[in-house]
């Protein structure tokens, strides 16, 4: 096994097990690279326009290949999984270097999104005429009711379909007693802020929150509920940024939990939602607090297949069933 460095850079101080060999192209010469089956190749993240012609070229080889991000410059490593990469080395992993473990996870991650093997510990996703079935045992759900109009057009008291999308975010320990009351409330603040410029681009509204956990409502469309799981996943993979940049607690070391279900349930306005009763929103919640892991998205069999679009579908793994639903979550990414 080779391990091959696409950089524009002489002498890149990536440190590696001294039991892997390795090789350096520049961008320019990418196209030329004949790698064997069982080698990798990383790409240094350099100016958009080399970066995307280097990934062109790797992506026509049959091997599995990640981003190399040193100097954090990548601002949505989520874009890069979306586009195939199997793995991402920010600042942090990039100065521990890469040994043989990392390369085996790499692998297998790769394997899985070709359709082939399974990272270790993770259930095998079944197979369907057409692609690959997320949920053991297949899934038949399908979207339900009228077209979506706008929420001027919902009425209080009439039962609608949504997507229930929970999230959740906690730290190490109690978030309350390691603010004071002042920092845990603008804490609070800086949540709902955050969520609701994340999800309105999809119609997203924020229905019921609680402490540092809200739920969502998104319109029964898949092409809302596609971006919006699109944007659960950047979530997670840059939470670290987030912490930072958004909640200002890069000291704290945060993790959002989510999960996403569809069902149907009485809408009432924001505030005023009291007296709903509910089966969605009561498992939704059930499964956001009692069963999905920190640092996942935890999905239902009641959202239907085609809500996860086939360029992420490779980041889910089967996840047991609770309450009856059979579940998939996403693989926890590695940030060092």
């Amino acid at each position: 096994m080779k391990l091959y460095v696409i950089t524009a850079k002489k002498n890149l101080a990536l440190k590696t097990n001294g039991a892997i060999e390795t090789g350096t192209v520049v961008p320019g010469k990418a196209s030329a690279l004949k790698p064997e089956k069982d080698d990798v190749v990383y790409i240094e993240a350099s100016s958009a326009p080399a970066l995307k012609k280097s990934i062109a070229s790797v992506k026509r080889k049959p091997v599995p290949w990640g981003i190399l991000d040193p100097k954090g410059i990548v601002s949505d490593p989520a874009e890069y999984f979306f586009l195939g990469a199997s793995d991402y080395l920010g600042p942090g992993p990039f100065k521990k270097g890469i040994d043989k473990k990392r390369l085996a996870a790499m692998k297998a991650f790769a394997s899985r999104a070709s359709g082939g093997g399974v990272l270790k510990g993770s259930a095998p996703l079944s197979g369907k005429k057409g692609g690959v079935s997320l949920w053991e045992g297949g899934n038949s759900a399908r979207l339900q009711g009228a077209a979506f109009k706008g929420w001027g057009s919902v009425s209080s008291g009439q039962v609608y379909p949504f997507f229930f999308f929970f999230v959740s975010l906690s730290g190490p320990s109690s978030l309350r007693g390691r603010l004071g009351e002042a920092g845990y409330i603008t804490l609070r603040d800086r949540l709902k802020n955050y969520l609701q410029q994340v999800f309105k681009p999809v119609d997203g509204l924020l229905w019921m929150e609680s402490e540092t956990t809200c739920l969502l409502l998104v319109p029964s469309k898949i092409q809302n509920v596609q971006a919006a799981l699109a944007s659960a996943l950047r979530m997670l993979l840059n939470t670290p940024l987030i912490a930072h940049e958004v909640f200002g607690m890069a000291a704290i070391p945060l993790e959002f939990t989510l999960a996403l279900h569809y069902g149907k349930t009485a809408y009432k306005p924001p505030g005023k939602t009291g007296t709903v009763v509910s089966d969605a929103v009561n498992f939704v919640f059930h499964l956001g607090h009692k069963y999905a892991g920190r640092g996942r998205l935890t999905i239902s069999n009641e959202v239907p297949e085609e809500a996860v679009p086939e360029g992420v579908r490779d980041l889910f793994v089967s996840a047991g069933e609770y309450e009856g639903r059979t579940l998939i979550h996403s693989r926890r990414f590695t940030r060092g």
